[in-house]
Order: C-alpha cells, then structure tokens, then sequence
C-alpha cells in the first residue's frame, strides 16, 4: 500500500468532503482551465467544503510490473487517474473497472465527463464488457478474459 492518491500530476491537491452531502472531490490546485470541470482554483472550493493536503502521483511513476488489473472509485476522479496511468495500460492492458457517476439526467454537465473516459478508454483500444451498478468493466479489445466464462 503506498500514502498518494492517483491523478495525472504529482503535486499535492486537496481532498474536500461537502459538510451538506457527505460527498468528497479531489481539487487540483494548479489548473485555470474554465473548460475541465475538474480542475479548480483555490478560490473556486466552496466555502462549506471541508478539506485536508493529499499527495497525488500518476500510477505510471510506479513502474509496477505484471499489472492484470485496475480498480478505480475516487469519487469523480478516475479521468485524471487513467490520464496519469496511460503508459501502465498500453503495456500491461489490464481489465479496468472502474467507478463513473452517471445520472438519469440527459444534462451535459452529467454527460461529458462519463463520455471523456469512455474516448480515452477507445483511443487505447478498450470496450464495455459489464456494467455492476456504477463500476464499468473494461477490457481490451485483442484479450478473451471472458471466452469461457459461463454465466
């Protein structure tokens, strides 16, 4: 077990709970990018939000070996998680299953950030195999994890 969280950077980002919903964010400090919804100034963190310093690597600073799969649940995250991971995946092409809100909501502010780890998820030659609740499950596309699989 290694004391970082996972995102595309290495830096320290804050981690904020919402005193009203329970809910936790990661903030990345440095970005000014109005367009990526998930990255803030620290004068865009809401006044309410509760918050601590938490160091954040990408997962391909690591250098693991052997790596089968990938499991992600960091609370809206996992873009930032996978951009920082890129290199692990093309070598080892694990089986990825990981944590996307979604809503019943056709809003695009729901929409966009699903759709953007889905294209990463295609440029690296990966698709859908299962969906469990929020947890997709992605393979790529020259394995057969599941050939004989019987359900």
């Amino acid at each position: 077990m290694f004391d970082y969280g996972l995102s595309s950077i290495q830096d320290n980002v804050k981690v904020c709970r919402d005193a009203n919903t329970g809910g936790s964010r990661v903030w990345i400090r440095r970005s000014t990018d109005v367009n990526d919804p998930g990255r803030y100034t620290e004068e865009q963190i809401p006044t309410k939000a509760e918050g601590h310093g938490c160091a954040v690597r990408t997962l391909d600073s690591f250098n693991f070996n052997n790596v089968d799969c990938i499991k992600l649940d960091i609370e809206e995250h996992e873009y930032y998680a996978l951009l920082g991971a890129v290199e692990t995946i093309k070598k080892w092409k694990p089986v990825l299953v990981i944590e996307i809100i979604y809503t019943r909501k056709r809003h695009i502010t729901y929409f966009k950030p699903r759709q953007r780890i889905f294209k990463l998820l295609h440029s690296l030659g990966y698709e859908i195999v299962d969906v469990r609740g929020r947890d997709f499950i992605f393979k790529h596309k020259c394995l057969n994890h599941w050939d004989d699989l019987t359900l």
